[in-house]
């Protein structure tokens, strides 16, 4: 919105000239808009949530980044980085995730394991796990997926 606008239509003075009920659904139609922007519009993204590694898997550390994930204001779940030295057997957990961050169905993404091709598993129930790959390194960077209802 422009400053100018809203200098105009909060300016008793200026708005003075105009009918009374044009003055009146004016200050509506601002009152809305201020609502919707200040409730819409600049919302602040939440913070990465750290989640509990599980069976033997940590934190690759430097340079590659710490596991974590977030969902976005539309929804989607998204996970990054790097973790190592877990038990490398198929649909072994990594973490869980908390409610409101889980799929509605269970989703199978290609990652990159110790530079070769991995897979990554992210189950209904929240498991995300080691499904194909190599312990020595196991991104979990790019992996995306709306977080059902």
């Amino acid at each position: 919105m422009s400053y100018n606008f809203i200098n105009k239509i909060t300016d008793p003075n200026y708005m003075s000239r105009f009918d009374p009920l044009f003055r009146t659904h004016m200050q509506e139609i601002f009152t809305e808009i201020t609502d919707y922007t200040d409730t819409k519009a600049n919302k602040v993204q939440e913070t990465w949530i750290v989640p509990t590694l599980l069976n033997g898997w940590i934190n690759a550390g430097a340079p590659e980044e710490n596991a974590g994930y977030y969902k976005d204001n539309m929804g989607t779940v998204h996970l990054k980085g790097t973790v190592k030295n877990g038990l490398a057997t198929q649909w072994t957990s990594i973490f869980v995730l908390l409610a409101g961050y889980l799929p509605n169905f269970n989703q199978g993404f290609a990652i990159n394991s110790n530079l070769v091709s991995g897979i990554a598993y992210v189950t209904q129930g929240g498991s995300v796990q080691f499904a194909v790959g190599s312990n020595v390194s196991f991104s979990l960077n790019g992996i995306t997926f709306k977080a059902g209802v």
